[in-house]
């Protein structure tokens, strides 16, 4: 990608954030009280706005000064990456806060804060990450060290659960990589070698021919295996003074033995012009393979994380209709009991919230506040023992796909994927009589295990072109629980007889 498109990427977010920003004090003006999560979508929205304005700074320096401009940013801009979820929640924002807005000025109807709670705290969760990732102060001081030296390059890969065709080894590989020889001043000798093994055919065939030293010729055009990307990427590395690689998220990956495989190797090269950071969650496969080896490790508990849950459920427990009848002394009581219990971990305190909103009596809500489940594992064996069992077979069904599926799908696609047929003793078939006529009850089928990404695609006049709505897993956690010992992997147990067979077919 050319520098003027990753720099146009960047300034399509500055202006959309400078719109909601201005939406946000036009909505001060019009509501008599305004109310927390203004403050929160203006804060957030802000912060992220000054970060890119410095990335933008700094891209123009170094496009200016004739150097590549940080390829570890182009990164963020790739297809259904980083950047473009974040565009995409902060449409949804400003598309929800306009309506209502030009209405009041024109018309003069009574102004209402549009926004609702559950779609609005996923969205500043998305913009607060990447916000995090742009003003990621690690990035930037070795951005410095690398322009203060001679020959030295930066490369970062983030994996995203989201994103399973982004998730494996080859595709981290691949981008690390190309970031590296971007910066490279010469074209690695493992790279001109693996591409006449791999590309000799191709209209570049000739060049090769005359440029690289003559050998066996292959037959046709194939891709590199993966040792061979390691040997070319370890090649790479070789060619500068310092090497920084930050890898991000390696929970995430669909491959993370291969991956822990991967960084045991190349600690294993005891590369002094290596330095790699590994930023993660606490995982017990990561720490027996990681701890042994790295130099060091630190452990980084957000005070904000905890002031974040706290907001979060002051806010549910007086804006929800179904929380907000009990007593202020009933309100602490939940409030500290979803804190001590929550551990950092938002989605448990959105699981303990909507278990709280069924409760019909006060003993029920003490009942529930007694033996809320310790761990998230623990939170969905409940949701699924609680789910409706008319709705559980089909549950499963879009479960599973949004676990297995190696691409993003859309709503509509995981509604018609629920009338195929899995208890049909003939071929798998499709059961029009199956389908959903409507495919948001999918959000009711799965009881909060899922949750939906708005995308909107847009012409160069910015008039909208296309609005696509995503269906995913609502946390890692999710897949990681329906993948472990804790729930059965065997569709055949769920779906019917036949169903190992034919969901495998699906798939092919």
């Amino acid at each position: 990608m050319d520098p003027l498109s990753v720099v146009g990427a960047f300034i399509a977010v500055l202006q959309i954030s400078g719109t909601i920003i201005s939406h946000c004090y036009d909505y001060r003006k019009g509501l008599r009280s305004a109310p927390r999560d203004l403050a929160r979508v203006l804060d957030e929205v802000s912060d992220l706005r000054n970060v890119v304005e410095r990335l933008i700074r700094l891209i123009d320096d170094e496009i200016a000064s004739g150097r590549n401009y940080l390829p570890s940013v182009e990164q963020m801009t790739r297809k259904n990456g980083p950047l473009e979820r974040c565009q995409s929640d902060l449409d949804s924002i400003n598309a929800s806060l306009e309506t209502p807005l030009s209405e009041w000025k024109a018309l003069g109807n009574r102004l209402v804060w549009p926004l609702k709670e559950k779609g609005l705290m996923k969205s500043l969760e998305t913009i607060k990450r990447t916000k995090g990732l742009i003003d990621s102060t690690i990035i930037e001081d070795l951005i410095r060290i690398r322009n203060g030296s001679d020959n030295a390059a930066v490369a970062y890969y983030y994996f995203d659960f989201a994103n399973k065709l982004q998730g494996t080894m080859e595709a981290m590989l691949r981008s690390l990589s190309s970031q590296l020889l971007t910066q490279a001043q010469d074209m690695p000798n493992d790279m001109g070698s693996l591409a006449q093994r791999h590309f000799n055919i191709t209209r570049y065939g000739a060049f090769l021919r005359r440029a690289l030293t003559t050998g066996p010729k292959p037959a046709d055009v194939s891709q590199p295996s993966l040792s061979e990307l390691v040997d070319v990427f370890r090649g790479i590395i070789e060619e500068f003074n310092d090497t920084y690689l930050i890898i991000d998220a390696p929970d995430e990956s669909v491959e993370l033995d291969m991956l822990l495989d991967f960084l045991e190797t190349i600690v294993s090269w005891k590369s002094e012009s290596l330095h790699l950071l590994v930023t993660s969650q606490s995982k017990r496969e990561i720490e027996e393979v990681l701890c042994p080896i790295v130099d060091s490790q630190l452990l980084i508990k957000s005070t904000f994380m905890d002031e974040d849950i706290l907001s979060f459920v002051e806010s549910t427990l007086d804006g929800d209709r179904r929380l907000r009848k009990w007593s202020q002394e009933i309100k602490d009581g939940i409030k500290t009991t979803l804190y001590e219990g929550s551990q950092g971990m938002f989605q448990w305190v959105a699981f303990q919230l909507q278990a709280l909103k069924e409760c019909l009596t006060l003993r029920d809500v003490k009942q529930t506040l007694k033996t809320l489940p310790k761990t998230l594992n623990a939170t969905y064996t409940r949701v699924m023992e609680n789910m409706n069992q008319n709705y559980y077979k089909r549950a499963m069904v879009v479960l599973k796909l949004l676990a297995l599926s190696c691409h993003p799908v859309q709503v509509q696609e995981a509604s018609e994927f629920v009338a195929f047929d899995f208890d049909t003793k003939d071929d798998l078939r499709f059961d029009y009589e199956l389908r959903l006529p409507e495919v948001e009850r999918i959000f009711d089928i799965c009881s909060g295990l899922v949750s939906m990404n708005t995308i909107v695609l847009t012409h160069a006049d910015g008039s909208i072109k296309e609005t696509i709505r995503e269906l995913h897993l609502a946390h890692f956690s999710v897949k990681e629980f329906l993948l472990s010992y804790h729930f059965t992997p065997n569709p055949s147990t769920l779906l019917g007889p036949k169903a190992s067979e034919d969901w495998n077919a699906l798939f092919v």
